[in-house]
């Protein structure tokens, strides 16, 4: 059985050691801070007499100790660094497949002139999942601006403003709505892009 019976206090120092299977390896050393540098497969690590935890190369962590106690389910070469301070390690470990998908915009979808009589609010453009944005214009030939917003929007829940003679572009799925404060009708552009 291994036993290493060594009292430092310094900063991260690393500790090659030579895990036999089911066996545990006890290091005396003060720290504050852990990590497993190389380690083939997970192992388990026990701080002063709190509970095993079970960490993998790569993984470390803030822990105040005075001694650890590793085990591994199998015979390997371990390598832990111990003591004050901290590491980080760049590497990453991957398991699975990443998949990414951009959403490309390849259809317009015109819903045209909208038009909002005084103190109207309107459903602009309904949810659309394949959506990637929003074109909202409000010509400068027109007399004031609109808010825009979510189901509800009113005088008393304003959302973002749009100008008169303005565009504005919102990306997102999600509904939007009008509303116009004004005491005459305001006409908007709206125009969606969407990936399909």
């Amino acid at each position: 059985m291994f036993n290493n019976n060594m009292n430092i206090n310094v900063s991260m120092r690393d500790f090659n050691l030579a895990l036999v299977a089911g066996v545990e390896r006890v290091i005396d050393v003060q720290g504050n801070w852990f990590h497993v540098q190389n380690a083939d497969s997970p192992i388990k690590l026990q701080f002063n007499e709190s509970p095993f935890v079970t960490r993998e190369q790569t993984q470390g962590g803030a822990r105040d100790y005075t001694r650890v106690t590793v085990l591994s389910a199998l015979t390997q070469n371990v390598v832990l660094s111990l003591g004050f301070g901290h590491e980080t390690d760049a590497r990453t470990k991957l398991v699975g497949d990443v998949i990414a998908t951009e959403l490309v915009a390849n259809t317009l979808f015109n819903a045209g002139e909208i038009e909002l009589t005084a103190g109207e609010s309107k459903l602009l453009v309904a949810q659309r999942a394949a959506r990637k944005e929003t074109r909202l214009n409000i010509r400068s030939n027109q007399e004031g601006g609109l808010y825009i917003g979510n189901v509800g929007i009113s005088d008393a829940s304003k959302g973002g403003f749009i100008e008169q003679g303005s565009t504005d572009y919102i990306e997102g799925t999600f509904a939007i709505y009008a509303f116009n404060p004004n005491n005459f009708t305001v006409i908007i552009n709206v125009l969606e892009t969407a990936g399909i």
